[in-house]
């Protein structure tokens, strides 16, 4: 959890600036902040942490504009919601805590995340954090998401030195997806 916190917060506050969000990436990453059990692999993830720090950055216009992602929105959204079925109204007796990283001002949610593999979009515990993440956002704003993106980046340095070391998951649900 550390590596993600700290990849994270290097591109939440670098600005689009690639010096800064290694900065950041490298007071974040630090091995007191490990558990002891995990030091041995500090020495391995932080060249893997700098190198998607910087194709990230590098590339994030071009990445978005091609993924028709937008650039702009709400970051670090808390959620604290009761889900209701769109179909029917009703709502749930447990309410949904999370945080979605970004809300785009064209109401996309977008998230960032680190992986030990690629992820298969059609796998069903992921499919069920993408519906859960557009069910919240129709009980609270009776909008469906124009869509759902998720940015990976595979903790592997010959994913990231490849021709495509980003992987970009677009998704969209009906109402009838999510009642489901």
């Amino acid at each position: 959890l550390v590596f993600g916190s700290a990849i994270h917060k290097a591109i939440e506050d670098s600005g689009g600036n690639v010096v800064k969000g290694i900065e950041v990436f490298n007071s974040e990453f630090t091995k007191e902040k490990l558990e002891e059990r995990e030091h041995k692999k500090y020495d391995e993830l932080l060249p893997i942490g700098l190198k998607i720090i910087q194709v990230y950055l590098s590339n994030i216009e071009n990445l978005h504009r091609l993924h028709g992602i937008d650039m702009n929105g709400t970051k670090e959204l808390k959620i604290n919601a009761f889900l209701e079925n769109p179909l029917n109204g009703k709502k749930l007796v447990l309410p949904m805590y999370g945080r979605i990283d970004e809300l785009t001002a064209s109401n996309q949610i977008k998230e960032l995340k680190t992986s030990g593999r690629a992820y298969n979009p059609d796998d069903e515990t992921f499919k069920l954090q993408t519906k859960l993440y557009a069910l919240w956002m129709w009980s609270e704003k009776k909008i469906l998401p124009k869509s759902i993106n998720y940015i990976v980046f595979v903790k592997n340095m010959a994913v990231l030195n490849s021709v495509t070391p980003i992987q970009v998951i677009n998704l969209q649900y009906s109402v009838e997806d999510l009642a489901e």
